[in-house]
C-alpha cells in the first residue's frame, strides 16, 4: 500500500514545496479515498494543473493498496511531469555526470496506448476499448465534476 503522506513528501521533494493536504490517519477504506481526494484537488489539480489526476475508481484502489498498476502509473505521472516542468531536464547533463550515473533505456515511460494524462485501471481502459466510447462510469465522474464546479 502507498502511503499518502510518504505520496505527499515525495511531491514536495520534487517540487520543493511544502504542501499539506490535511491528511487524516485512518484504516478506513473510505477515509484513505477522501484523502486520496484530497490529493487530487490540491496537487493534482491546483498544483499540476491536471496534468495528470485520478479518478474515482483509481483513488478507491489506492486506498486499498491492493492494485500495483494503479500505484506505478501514479508514481510514473508524478515523475514524468516533473521532468517536464523542470527546463533543466531538457539541458546538457555533463555537469552532473561525475556525481550521479546516468540511467537510458530503450523502453519508453508509457506502453503503447496508455493515457499519461489520467490514471486508471486495467478495467477502465478495456471497458472503455470494448465498448469504442466512454463507459457509464466516466459519464458519471464528468457529470459529478460539472455539478460541483457549479
Amino acid at each position: 500500500m502507498i502511503n499518502l503522506v510518504l505520496f505527499q513528501q515525495l511531491f514536495n521533494i520534487l517540487y520543493d514545496e511544502k504542501v499539506d493536504c490535511k491528511l487524516e490517519k485512518s484504516a478506513l477504506v473510505e477515509q484513505r479515498m477522501l484523502n486520496w481526494n484530497k490529493i487530487n484537488a490540491q496537487i493534482c489539480f491546483n498544483y499540476l494543473q491536471q496534468q495528470f489526476y485520478l479518478v474515482k475508481p483509481s483513488m478507491k484502489a489506492l486506498a486499498k493498496g491492493n492494485n500495483e498498476e494503479v500505484i506505478i502509473k501514479l508514481l510514473k505521472n508524478l515523475i514524468n511531469c516533473t521532468q517536464g516542468n523542470y527546463h533543466d531536464a531538457f539541458l546538457d547533463d555533463e555537469g552532473i555526470r561525475d556525481i550521479a550515473d546516468v540511467m537510458q533505456t530503450d523502453k519508453p515511460l508509457y506502453a503503447e496506448g496508455e493515457d499519461p494524462s489520467v490514471v486508471e485501471t486495467a478495467s477502465q481502459r478495456s471497458a472503455k476499448q470494448s465498448t469504442g466510447k466512454r463507459s457509464e462510469q466516466f459519464a458519471y465522474l464528468e457529470e459529478q465534476l460539472q455539478q460541483n464546479q457549479q
